[in-house]
């Protein structure tokens, strides 16, 4: 199967990806996916028992599985549910890219002509209310997937490959079903495709496969308390408060490859003072930070102690960090001041508030380097080139004037959405600042309506590969009423063409060849302004054992994390 062997190699880019960038970083080499592990064989060690701690700024975006895009998110959905694929547990240099079954029996059967995946079940799976998990289930829950009306969020892979998957609005409003989703009996379901996709196995390895009983379905208010299916259960949400999760009795330990479900109990606390999390992690008072790297003022200190060193991650994430601007609000309506604003920006005053050189290297396009070519269709010093964007601002005829951006209440988020404030004040962009709670940063950026002219966001890859970057993000036909993740709202009839020939195309290396050419067609636009490929410092109690960064949602591991 060649989405197999391409999940192989694309896995070995990007772990070459992670050591290559702790060397050019301008970090001091000591980075836990480097040094550290050099030579090391992975094994998840610890006892069972125990309670762990997490504390954050933030709440995630959903605890709805088919709804939820956030690192958080996943990072919870690994504890809390199962899907028919899932990732090994470890690092990306010890196997945390492989894919492996979960819900699953076994890698999917495949068709002749590449257009049908077939999974068989595991027997005696079952909801944490006593319910077998069935292969309705799952397609059920794929099917609530499409609500994007009502359920609007999550990942959208399945409507795009799926065939009808365009026009299928819904189990909500189509009861009938997708004829695409088929199921034999309460263990067999096949899906069928459009077109050869080589990606598929990593799309059905993504939180929109976890089962959910239609009889538990509360629609848009399922998201409160969802049906366990993984090792953990909620006890407690309060949005913007805490998450609290207690041992599933239904899990089987037997049918569950990866998830060794240590802890007890896992407590998370919302609403905690950025400037506070890392005193409180290097306190006992807390094991994680739900908000994962270390505030910048900490970083100096907590490098140069070699204790608190050894208690944390340092690692390339695969994530963008890049300024989102409103192709259809004025003055980003016209390319040239979108062109301007490459060399207008200031990425080392933006880098520098979320840490300096630890933070990540300077990015000049979208993709993180899979092995090709950097583009750079804007070169200029980190510090912008002002000469070259008053220049393309006066041929645009933009004088200045007030403009709108979205920014987060507290820590990195608003340091960074100040940085870019000040770097474009001299130019004449006044940039008024609405500020919201990190938990709800991306639904309000996701509303087109709300009509903000800016806004940063960060993009992790979906799964190992360049595939899942320009697609989400730049195809018109993504451009939704809610949920939207084209901040841009770029709609350009040759780049949504070139997208579509790529997710076509079933050879591997073709296919990415297209995704790179893709990447500098979507600059030549100039929606974003690139920022960082983003590493991430992340620091944990010292009791904690197997605290690694998965680099499958770029967070911790919660089914696997052990307290001493």
């Amino acid at each position: 199967m060649r989405s197999t062997h391409r999940g192989l190699r694309i896995a070995s880019a990007v772990v070459t990806l992670a050591l290559a960038a702790t060397a050019c970083g301008g970090d001091d080499g000591s980075s836990a996916t480097d040094e550290r592990d050099k030579g090391k064989t992975f094994a998840l060690e610890g006892a069972k028992g125990g309670t762990l701690k997490i504390v954050g700024n933030g709440d995630t975006d959903f605890l709805d599985p088919q709804r939820t895009y956030y690192t958080p998110g996943f990072a919870i959905q690994r504890a809390l549910s199962r899907q028919l694929l899932t990732y090994k547990a470890g690092p990306a240099e010890q196997g945390g890219f492989d894919l492996i079954p979960d819900l699953a029996k076994a890698m999917p059967t495949v068709s002749e002509d590449n257009l049908t995946y077939t999974f068989e079940l595991k027997e005696g799976l079952k909801f944490e209310d006593g319910a077998p998990i069935t292969a309705k289930d799952i397609k059920y829950a794929v099917e609530r997937s499409f609500e994007v009306d009502t359920l609007s969020g999550g990942p959208q892979f399945m409507s795009e490959v799926l065939e009808g998957g365009d026009t299928f609005k819904g189990i909500y409003k189509d009861p009938k079903g997708l004829p695409s989703i088929t199921t034999e009996g309460d263990t067999k379901i096949s899906f069928k495709l459009k077109d050869p996709y080589a990606d598929f196995v990593f799309v059905v390895a993504l939180p929109t496969t976890t089962p959910v009983q239609q009889s538990k379905d509360t629609k848009d208010k399922y998201n409160l308390r969802p049906q366990a299916t993984g090792p953990y259960k909620i006890v407690s949400y309060k949005p913007e408060k805490e998450i609290i999760l207690d041992r599933n009795p239904m899990w089987d330990a037997a049918s569950d490859p990866v998830r060794k479900a240590y802890v007890d109990r896992i407590e998370i606390t919302l609403g905690v003072d950025t400037a506070d999390i890392t005193n409180r992690i290097e306190a006992g008072d807390a094991d994680l930070s739900f908000d994962t790297s270390v505030e910048p003022q900490n970083i100096a200190r907590i490098k140069g102690d070699p204790t608190l060193l050894a208690q944390t991650n340092d690692t390339a994430t695969g994530c963008t960090r890049y300024l989102s601007l409103n192709t259809k609000v004025a003055p980003f309506d016209n390319l040239d001041v979108r062109k301007a604003m490459q060399y207008a920006v200031n990425k080392e005053t933006y880098r520098t508030a979320r840490g300096g050189p630890t933070a990540g290297d300077f990015a000049t396009g979208m993709l993180p380097p899979f092995g090709q070519d950097k583009i750079d269709l804007y070169p200029a010093a980190p510090t912008g080139d002002p000469v070259k964007a008053k220049e393309l601002f006066a041929k645009a005829g933009y004088t200045g004037g007030k403009v709108l951006m979205l920014a987060t209440n507290a820590g990195k988020g608003l340091a960074s959405a100040q940085a870019v404030q000040a770097a474009l004040k001299p130019f004449g962009m006044e940039v008024e600042l609405k500020q919201v709670a990190p938990g709800v940063f991306f639904t309000e950026l996701g509303t087109p309506s709300k009509n903000y002219a800016m806004g940063i966001a960060g993009w992790c890859a979906d799964w190992p590969g360049p595939s899942t970057y320009i697609g989400p993000l730049f195809q018109g036909s993504k451009i939704t009423p809610n949920g939207n993740k084209n901040y841009s709202l770029l709609d350009d009839a040759d780049l949504n063409k070139g997208i579509d020939e790529a997710n076509r195309t079933g050879d591997v290396d073709e296919a990415n060849d297209k995704w790179f050419a893709l990447d500098k067609a979507m600059m030549e636009l100039a929606p974003i302004v690139p920022l960082i490929q983003d590493r991430q410092l992340a620091i944990h109690s010292a009791r904690l054992k197997n605290a690694y960064i998965h680099p499958a949602w770029s967070h911790e591991d919660y089914a696997n994390i052990a307290v001493q």
